[in-house]
């Protein structure tokens, strides 16, 4: 059986970020914590974990992929929701860049006079955890592919995810893809 050594798919970490602060009319926002502009600051701090904390040599991407906060236009409201992603080769990275998500959502707060209470959330998916669950299944699936294709060229690659057949059910997935090559065949790649 041959491998080859090396990363094939990155992992994926989904994030919920929720801003907490004070509500109340735009014409008096002297008397909000507004999580609106607190949000807007996040999102701009959090672009500099991967450029200014990880080492260039191990990639990683954050990203926002959404943002909702408020009902109507002269209406400041008490929390903003953000939906992440993170997307890393190693456990090492992403658990930095998740500490790093709190501890900058947790400043930000403070900086803008939120009391304790009402402190952001930030709640992490645990798709990575099924990804790394599902190694030892990968190591029995290639011995038995191996004994299947006669010990040739054997690729495995294992993803998780999250499916989301509706609004308000969000399931997780995994995949599983096996490609082999005969080893008669390898002697012509």
């Amino acid at each position: 059986m041959g491998y080859i050594s090396g990363y094939m798919l990155a992992g994926a970490t989904a994030v919920d970020v929720t801003i907490r602060g004070r509500g109340g009319h735009g014409a008096y926002p002297q008397s909000t914590l507004d999580p609106i502009v607190m949000a807007a600051q996040y999102i701009l701090a959090i672009q500099t974990i991967v450029s200014r904390e990880i080492t260039p040599t191990d990639p990683a991407v954050v990203t926002v992929g959404s943002i909702h906060g408020g009902t109507k236009y002269n209406i400041i409201p008490d929390e903003v929701e953000l939906q992440l992603t993170i997307r890393t080769y190693k456990d090492e990275v992403r658990r930095h860049i998740l500490d790093s998500l709190a501890r900058m959502a947790k400043g930000i707060a403070l900086a803008g006079g939120v009391p304790e209470d009402r402190a952001p959330m930030v709640k992490v998916d645990l798709s990575w955890e099924q990804q790394l669950g599902i190694l030892g299944l990968l190591l029995l699936m290639s011995k038995r592919a191996a004994a299947v294709t006669g010990g040739g060229f054997i690729t495995l690659a294992a993803r998780c995810h999250r499916f989301t057949p509706s609004r308000s059910q969000v399931l997780p997935l995994c995949s599983v893809s096996i490609d082999s090559c005969p080893r008669r065949a390898q002697s012509r790649i």
